[in-house]
């Protein structure tokens, strides 16, 4: 199957939505919480407040960060992974779980193949890294990484994760360069779905009496 190559990803705003504001009383109490949940470093769509609202998971100290020594590919399946490489940096969001219910939930719908590692991250307007954790790609090809993407990512999902850069006041030149400028597979638009056509109006009629005699008159069941 061929795919639609598609450079440039034009903005919307559809794919965002306000979040909540936070008593930051709330958030001090978290964090000083032995048992807060660990300060994780995102880059793909879960970075859009949409997208986390949509899947019950609810975030604190949500503020831009950078990965030195890493970089962001959609070499594999199309999707946003992030692998160890020298001359790198990936720009992503520093957030924190309200609960560790919260945080095993994701662990176990979001980590897939990838491994939970341990980075230092350095937030924007910041000199001194942070302890975080992130999910990275240790086992793969780097002529596989370097080549043209065999699969390439939608459309919505480059936006998802474009626009929840913005909402964070992500760097404007990483977010084109590095997200919304990758090939991708456009989305359709309603005039091009596909149908099962017209149903014909000469197909034969069953009345409700009719139904009911039939039902009657078998030990068949009609549905």
């Amino acid at each position: 199957m061929t795919s639609t190559q598609i450079y440039g990803v034009e903005e919307t705003s559809e794919l965002i939505e306000e979040e909540p504001e936070v008593d930051p009383a709330q958030e001090e109490s978290s964090s000083s919480s032995p048992d807060a949940p660990p300060s994780y470093f995102a880059y793909g769509p879960i970075v859009n407040p949409m997208v986390r609202r949509r899947r019950g998971l609810h975030t604190l100290e949500e503020k831009p960060a950078i990965l030195p020594e890493h970089r962001l590919t959609f070499s594999y399946g199309g999707v946003a992974e992030i692998i160890p490489q020298r001359g790198y940096e990936v720009h992503g969001i520093l957030m924190k779980m309200e609960s560790l219910e919260e945080w095993k939930k994701f662990q176990a719908t979001d980590v897939g193949y990838n491994e939970m590692d341990r980075v230092q991250v350095i937030p924007y307007g910041s000199s001194t890294s942070l302890p975080a954790v992130t999910m990275t790609m240790k086992d793969f090809d780097q002529s596989k990484v370097d080549a043209p993407m065999e699969q390439l990512p939608t459309e919505r999902y480059l936006k998802l994760i474009g626009h929840g850069f913005r909402f964070y006041n992500v760097d404007p030149d990483y977010i084109d360069d590095q997200i919304m400028s990758v090939p991708y597979t456009p989305a359709r638009k309603p005039e091009d779905y596909e149908t099962y056509g017209a149903i014909s109006d000469r197909l034969p009629k069953l009345t409700f009496a009719k139904y009911q005699k039939l039902c009657q008159e078998t030990s068949e069941i009609y549905f």
